[in-house]
């Protein structure tokens, strides 16, 4: 049984997920997306979507709001559709996460290893192997949908607010 604990404001320190069963519930109805029946499960997959969230820190705005939090949110000095926001865990961030639990049950492995290399060419007798040398040798799956609701949250979002 999976031990699920949702970072709050205040810095859990043993926090491994944004979102709980009830956020991933709600989003998946509002919806109409498939998610599976089990708690347990429901709560493993919110863990895994919280690991794969936790290797695009460096994407996002701001830095943690606390030293030794074990997470990436809260952040301090975050731009969000145009106000500066800090020690807040964003609701777009919660929808991101249910969205890569939906997407991970669908099948989609998002942190799946690989030595890197692709094979080229392969012939079985006398057994040689010739790999890639150029390209794209390590092709990683992309969660399309929670990286476009994650947007405002990356670096690459104007700080300024326009005030007509």
């Amino acid at each position: 049984m999976p031990t699920l604990v949702q970072q709050t404001t205040s810095g859990e320190a043993n926090a491994n997920t944004f979102a709980d069963v009830a956020d991933l519930v709600t989003y998946a109805d509002d919806r109409g997306l498939t998610i599976p029946d089990d708690t347990d499960d429901r709560e493993r997959l919110l863990i895994k979507a919280n690991d794969y969230l936790e290797t695009l820190e460096k994407d996002f705005q701001g830095f943690r709001s606390f030293e030794d939090q074990p997470v990436t949110f809260p952040r301090d000095n975050i731009s969000l559709h145009g106000d500066i926001i800090s020690g807040e865990i964003p609701t777009i961030l919660l929808n991101a996460q249910c969205q890569l639990v939906v997407d991970i049950h669908g099948g989609l492995d998002l942190l799946a290893s690989s030595e890197g290399r692709e094979v080229a060419e392969e012939k079985v007798g006398s057994l040689m192997v010739k790999y890639n040398t150029t390209g794209d040798t390590s092709p990683q799956p992309k969660p399309v949908k929670a990286l476009a609701i994650l947007e405002p949250l990356f670096k690459n979002v104007s700080a300024a607010r326009i005030i007509r």
